[in-house]
Parts: C-alpha cells; sequence; structure tokens
C-alpha cells in the first residue's frame, strides 16, 4: 500500500494498493514537482519496470491551476 495525504487540508488523499506479490517501490522523483497531489510508484514485470501513476484535481480548481 502506498499513501500520500494532502497536509493542509482534509480530501484529496490517494491511496494505491500493489499486490503483494509483485515487487513494487515509490517513485518519489516523479513526486518532488509543484504539483503535491501525485503518487507514483514502479512495478517490476518480466518485461521491466512499470510506471503506475495518481493524480488528484480538486473538482474547485480551473485549467490555470496545476
Amino acid at each position: 500500500m502506498f499513501r500520500e495525504e494532502r497536509a493542509s487540508c482534509k480530501g484529496g488523499d490517494l491511496l494505491l494498493y500493489v499486490n503483494d506479490k509483485l515487487k513494487s517501490s515509490i517513485c518519489t522523483d516523479m513526486m518532488n514537482t509543484d504539483f503535491k497531489e501525485s503518487l507514483w510508484c514502479f512495478i517490476e514485470a518480466e518485461e521491466g519496470k512499470i510506471l503506475i501513476g495518481l493524480c488528484y484535481r480538486s473538482t474547485s480548481s480551473d485549467a490555470s491551476q496545476q
């Protein structure tokens, strides 16, 4: 389980479940941006690493907000 919580306000938290049979790791490089409401992880497969991401965009935001 990977989790990213917003500290400043209620709601907008992200939660990603990965089957424990899969090797997975958090990708902090993708999360070190101005856009705080995202969660990224790598899942290792036979073909290589797969990058999985979640992003939350508030319904009260407009197109000019990131």
